[in-house]
């Protein structure tokens, strides 16, 4: 999940995975998943995570990024 590599976890996971995408197609994909509530993930959502990812150096801690842009809106 999201905060899945919050420091509070610890060292839990023998693997971590980074999905990421571009923000065209991030917010693409929650405009189509939330439809009218896609305001309150532009608005709230997505500024807490990407506040979450850049001070913590989430990606950076992960042992594989995976950019996941290409991909289907449906998989």
């Amino acid at each position: 999940g999201s905060y899945s590599r919050h420091p509070s976890v610890g060292e839990a996971y023998d693997l971590t995975i980074f999905l990421t995408c571009s923000r065209e197609v991030q917010r693409r994909r929650l405009a189509q998943r939330e439809g009218s509530r896609y305001a309150a993930f532009e608005e709230r959502w997505i500024p807490m995570e990407e506040t979450y990812f850049s001070g913590l150096a989430i990606e950076s801690q992960c042992d594989v990024v995976v950019d996941t842009s290409h991909l289907p809106t449906n998989v």
